[in-house]
């Protein structure tokens, strides 16, 4: 499983890559919107894990150019915070 990991503090990222590189998980990160909007527009990512107030590309609009370019996505947003979670099966 393929998975992006969207979100701009580098000590949060390193601890949920490190979590799931242990269980077996091919992970991506990145610390900027609009990097983390060309890496879940060009390439398959079975989950992608956002971060809503990244700098440059705020999530929303990820989601929004994610579900364009990609079609259906089933999304859950949390309301604790800035951190959501979309699956895409394209």
């Amino acid at each position: 499983m393929r998975i992006l990991l969207a979100e701009d503090d580098t000590a949060l990222a390193g601890f949920v890559r490190k979590g799931l590189e242990a269980e077996s998980y091919a992970v991506d990160v990145s610390a900027d919107g609009e990097q983390a909007c060309a890496l879940a527009t060009e390439l398959q990512y079975d989950l992608i894990v956002l971060d809503l107030n990244l700098p440059r590309l705020d999530g929303v609009s990820i989601l929004k150019e994610v579900r364009t370019k990609k079609g259906t996505c089933r999304s859950s947003f949390s309301q604790h915070g800035a951190r959501s979670m979309i699956e895409c099966n394209a």
